[in-house]
């Protein structure tokens, strides 16, 4: 039955593609734009150093102040803070890939690996604030506000598996620093697999919401509701021309099916995305709740928001993000170097 109906929804999908070629090409267009001006320069980096990183077991060290937390959570895993890092830095694409490594590795587990993807996924920073914050809703503080409480619901969520749920079953395997951990090429070689793997999904998500655009004459608020629930930089677009700036924090918490169809091809069934699923409506009242919290401790970023007219979205960059993980490859690099030399003078 189940088959049946997938097959008619895809048959379905077929005819309405045939029936408006424009449209379906105007999304794909659309979408390229974004993979190339936004996502593959922000994302691109992050991929091919964080996929160094898990490598490395000094780095796994370096990150040991966030254990207490990660165990808290539930996550007994070394390597946990340092995923848990890269997971809030990268976005949920460098989250995905990370677990996906560790789990492959063996300083991760399944379950471990699941959890880590309730409290590592979220959107980067600099889509965060600088994309959503500064260019949709016309205030980098909304953005940061939006970003806390993001961070915040990440952290409620999973504690409130580890009350119910109980500790993680963790691995055993101890890391040992492999041959291949400064294997550039491989590691640019994953990045660019994953980055098809994103803007894939993004492409297909965004001739779907195309689509829909064509069959259906929603108000503003449902045009907004259905965007965050396909893909969530159209739904953060379109919650941004609506009065109230909670939509978008709406839209960021759900994440909308094209993150989680990049965020299983990333993860390669390495470990389940079901319960990342199951955990969404709690980590959208969570975020709801840190979000207004915030907008009444400081009542001005209200007011400033109110005064904009609706934004709309543009390319960016994110200069910050790239700076420190170029700075980290270059002290990769430098490593190498340095281990090189020692080897000759002995």
């Amino acid at each position: 039955m189940i088959q049946m109906i997938y097959a008619a929804a895809l048959g379905g999908l077929m005819i309405l593609l045939l029936a408006f070629p424009q449209a379906a090409s105007q999304g794909a267009i659309q979408a390229l734009e974004l993979c190339v001006h936004q996502l593959i320069p922000a994302l691109f980096p992050f991929f091919v150093v964080s996929s160094l990183l898990v490598r490395l077991p000094a780095w796994s060290k370096a990150t040991g102040f966030l254990r207490p937390l990660t165990r808290a959570m539930g996550i007994a895993s070394p390597q946990a803070p340092l995923i848990l890092i890269l997971s809030w830095l990268g976005g949920y694409g460098v989250s995905a890939q990370s677990i996906r490594d560790g789990i492959r590795q063996g300083s991760l587990t399944p379950e471990e690996g699941a959890r880590l993807l309730v409290l590592g996924c979220t959107s980067s920073p600099g889509f965060t604030i600088g994309s959503v914050g500064a260019l949709m809703l016309g205030s980098p503080f909304l953005g940061r506000l939006l970003f806390v409480a993001g961070l915040g619901a990440n952290l409620a969520t999973c504690l409130l598996l580890r009350l119910f749920l109980g500790k993680a079953k963790s691995s055993t395997t101890i890391l040992k620093p492999s041959s291949d951990a400064l294997d550039v090429s491989s590691a640019i070689t994953t990045g660019v697999t994953s980055c098809l793997s994103v803007c894939g999904s993004v492409i297909f998500f965004r001739v779907l919401w195309q689509l829909a655009q064509e069959l259906f004459s929603l108000s503003p608020t449902g045009q907004a509701i259905l965007g965050s629930l396909l893909e969530v930089t159209s739904g953060c677009s379109l919650m941004a021309a609506l009065p109230w700036p909670e939509g978008c924090c709406a839209a960021l918490s759900l994440l909308g099916g094209s993150v989680f169809l990049q965020i299983a091809g990333l993860a390669q069934g390495s470990c389940s995305v079901r319960l990342l699923l199951l955990t969404r409506p709690v980590h959208l009242l969570f975020s709801l709740t840190f979000f207004r919290i915030g907008m009444h401790l400081f009542p001005s970023a209200s007011q400033v928001y109110s005064s904009f007219a609706p934004r709309l979205i543009l390319t960016s960059r994110n200069p910050p993000d790239l700076a420190f993980w170029l700075f980290l490859l270059a002290c990769l690099a430098l490593k190498t170097l340095s281990g090189g030399k020692r080897k000759k003078s002995s």
